[in-house]
């Protein structure tokens, strides 16, 4: 996954160019750590890939809810852990309040950007792989109509989706592409159930 390869890099830059000693920190999204989603994969293919190759500790947070983003962040920045990584656009609004305060701890935020002189931003052309599925499921499909279920409704989600009917509208103009969300608050993200709802009454359609 993209986003977990950056997240290894973002560490291992750190490593590598840093004088000082590294006390790197992950801030999960809200929700649960191991959700099958964004926050697991770091976890799984960041923070542990990370710590087994440099042998150096990832101290995590695992906030309940986005009311507690500045005060995670400012508690590990108070630690003197840096760099510190916060996963997901949520942080913004955190992230632009706590890193002013601590101008030598580098931040970085995923998808989203803070345009603040420590803090590294990523962002992505989440499209553009979307678009390569939309191409494949037209062709393995024949003609029948595309269904795509996305989480929480964002416009980054939005993107996808619409990368995915343009990829499938470029193999056919006559593609049919139905598009549904689970939600549109940060519970969508722990909702499986609600996604194979979804995803069954696309096929009954």
């Amino acid at each position: 996954m993209k986003l977990v390869r950056i997240f290894s890099v973002v560490l291992a830059v750190s490593v590598s160019w840093a004088s000082a000693e590294v006390l790197p920190a992950v801030a999960y999204s809200d929700g649960v750590k191991f959700d099958n989603s964004f926050n697991e994969a770091v976890f799984r293919e960041g923070v542990t890939r990370f710590q087994s190759t440099y042998d150096i500790d990832v101290v995590e947070v695992n906030p309940s809810t986005a009311d507690a983003f500045e005060s995670a962040l400012r508690d590990l920045a108070s630690q003197g852990r840096s760099p510190i990584v916060a996963v997901g656009f949520s942080y913004a609004p955190a992230l632009t309040t706590v890193a002013p305060e601590f101008p030598d701890i580098q931040f970085t935020i995923i998808d989203s950007v803070v345009d603040l002189p420590n803090v590294q931003s990523l962002i992505f052309k989440e499209w553009e792989g979307s678009f390569l599925v939309g191409a494949l499921s037209a062709m393995r499909t024949g003609g029948a109509p595309l269904g795509f279920v996305g989480g929480m409704d964002l416009p980054f989600i939005r993107g996808f989706a619409c990368g995915y009917a343009q990829g499938a509208q470029y193999v056919d103009d006559d593609s049919q592409v139905m598009v549904r969300m689970i939600g549109d608050t940060p519970q969508a993200w722990s909702s499986p159930e609600r996604g194979n709802e979804l995803a069954l009454e696309l096929v009954e359609r």
